[in-house]
């Protein structure tokens, strides 16, 4: 079984689909208004490990995140996989935003 590791949005471009997570060890809370600088605890994220059931797979800086950590099979190193949201208490499962439906 991999490992789940917990983590917070720091990047995402959104015209590219891709972003950085910057990874929380493990036992520390996330704060709801600390968003991470860039920095070497961080990993590649490609919108292909968001959940397929949305027209259009994006993350949002600051958005906490679970994930596990896996290679390709392009040469680009370790990256984020089978990316979930987790909710104020820290769960997995909760909905990306982008899984969420728009306010009206």
């Amino acid at each position: 079984m991999l490992q789940k590791h917990t983590g917070v949005v720091s990047y995402w471009d959104v015209s590219a689909g891709w972003g950085k997570i910057k990874r929380i060890a493990a036992g520390k809370r996330l704060h709801a208004l600390g968003i991470p600088q860039i920095g070497q605890d961080e990993i590649f994220v490609h919108n292909l490990q968001l959940p397929m059931d949305v027209p259009k797979r994006w993350l949002r800086r600051g958005e906490a995140v679970q994930f596990t950590v896996g290679v390709t099979l392009a040469p680009k190193g370790p990256q984020a996989m089978q990316v979930v949201g987790l909710d104020t208490d820290g769960n997995p499962g909760a909905p990306l935003l982008c899984q969420q439906p728009p306010l009206l």
